[in-house]
Formats: C-alpha cells, structure tokens, sequence
C-alpha cells in the first residue's frame, strides 16, 4: 500500500505495518497533534511525498490518541518525524521543517521494488 498516508489507529496495527514492510522499504512516522499548528502546516508536504513515492510507507500517529507509541518512540514533541528500515530507526527530525524532512526521505527511500506488488503489473500473461 503506498502512495497515500495511512492513519495508525493502534499499537497493534502499527506493528502489523511494520511487520508487512519488505527489508527495504522506509517507513516514515509523522507523530503529529490535531492542536498543533505546525504539524498542520507539515501535513500537506507529507501527503505530496506520500504521492510521490508510493513505494515508501508514510504513516500518521495521533499524539493525543496513541501516547503509548509517543512514549515506545521516545516523542516529546510536535511534529517529530521517524523513518525506519527493518524497524530500526535511521534519522530523527522535530518541527515543521519541509526542506529537511524532504531531504531527509528522499535520502534513505531507495528506489521502488520492481517485484512489489504495490502496483499492477504491465506486462503480459505468458499462454
């Protein structure tokens, strides 16, 4: 699934996310508040990366629903942004940063995995 912005409605889902990406896929985690005014700013950014590079998962974690993920990940403040390969965190940012946060997944997005099953395929059926 990519292309879009998945909206993390549990621990437990969060884990199945994670658990479903491939070794090379980067997960971003956008730990965001509905109150917080810079993290509104960020979002449509994360939404266009999100459209842009639809073989990286771009996840939203609601900080006033979800406080024990903000706490496994060690968030204090708003917007923080995590990406992850195989779970492991690669870089960390804080605040509403578009230039950084850009600059910071598209280091570490690879390139899309031509066997993903994320897209249809367009090539021919042998007979």
């Amino acid at each position: 699934k990519g292309g879009k912005v998945i909206v993390v409605n549990s621990g437990k889902h969060l884990d199945e996310i994670l658990a479903a990406a491939s070794p090379t896929q980067l997960v971003v985690l956008d730990f965001t508040a509905t109150w917080c005014g810079p993290c509104q700013q960020i979002a449509p950014v994360f939404a266009r990366l999100a459209g842009q590079l639809p073989h990286v998962l771009f996840l939203k974690v609601d900080a006033d629903s979800h406080a024990p993920i903000l706490k496994q990940y060690g968030v204090k403040a708003f917007p923080t942004f995590v990406l992850l390969k195989r779970k492991a965190e690669l870089s960390r940012m804080q605040g509403a940063d578009a230039g950084a946060l850009e600059a910071a997944v598209r280091a570490n997005a690879g390139k899309p995995d031509p066997w993903s099953t994320s897209k249809k395929a367009s090539g021919r059926t042998l007979r």
